[in-house]
């Protein structure tokens, strides 16, 4: 799989594509299509808290949970190079705004009446700090071979 996160300007160009090598010519698999919505959040660890906790953290429960919300078809945690360190990127797709609006409901509520939810929810909020959020319409996914 290759991923590629670019920062032009203010907003961030993701790219997702896996690649099966194996067939001639070599299929492409997007998973980024023209009208999936888009959620990319830059979070910043704590001072203290180890990134590897965190990298669990959403292989496990975060994953968990998305898979029982309608609509969320991927998840990507970026860990970025450079400074300031500890810094990382999730993108979250979605099979359109709908889907979004449904996720970003139960994200504010579902805490409230969803036990593993909130435990999840209270961790990741000990690990890292929201730094900043983009999101919008897949409007172009092209693969440049």
């Amino acid at each position: 799989m290759a991923l590629e996160v670019v920062l032009v300007g203010w907003f961030y160009v993701l790219h997702i594509t896996k690649y099966i090598i194996n067939e001639n010519p070599p299929v492409v698999k997007r998973y980024i299509y023209m009208h999936d919505y888009c959620l990319v959040r830059l979070w910043q660890l704590r001072p203290g808290a180890p990134a590897g906790e965190l990298e669990e953290l959403i292989t496990s429960g975060v994953l968990e949970m998305q898979r029982w919300i309608p609509g969320v078809k991927h998840l990507a945690l970026v860990r970025l190079a450079g400074e300031p360190a500890g810094r990382y990127l999730v993108i979250t797709t979605f099979t359109g705004y709908e889907a979004f609006r449904h996720w970003r409901q139960i994200e504010e509520e579902g805490a409230d009446y969803w036990e593993r939810y909130a435990s999840i929810q209270m961790h990741w909020d000990q690990l890292v700090s929201l730094v900043d959020e983009y999101h919008g319409e897949a409007v172009a996914d092209l693969v440049v071979m």
